[in-house]
């Protein structure tokens, strides 16, 4: 276990990821619009995977969807990333704070 742990803050020093006050934990949904009537309606897909890319050189960290289409990246150094998924990028700004929600990216 101690050796996962060691992997995982070592490879979260590559990505830019932080382990100090300004780390923000980042948080969205990745799924398809559902039309009920005249609502539209997000739901969630699984086992999709979405990349968090520095603008600035170093290396992307990774993440796949759960059963509701949520994925998580924790421990975010402020900055500008690229969000890429499904082939698609979406720039993003990390703020400082506790924990930074991402608009639900909708697949056709």
């Amino acid at each position: 276990m101690r050796i996962t742990i060691a992997r995982l803050s070592f490879a979260a020093a590559l990505c830019g990821l932080a382990t100090h006050a300004d780390a923000t934990d980042l948080r969205g949904m990745v799924g398809v619009a559902v039309t009920n009537g005249l609502a539209r309606t997000p739901v969630g897909r699984q086992g999709i995977s979405v990349t968090l890319a520095p603008a600035k050189p170093g290396a992307p960290a990774r993440a796949t969807t759960n059963a509701a289409g949520l994925y998580f990246f924790l421990g975010v150094a402020p900055g500008r990333y690229r969000l890429l998924v499904a082939g698609r990028q979406y720039p993003i700004a990390v703020t400082p704070a506790s924990a930074q929600d991402i608009a639900p990216i909708l697949l056709r």
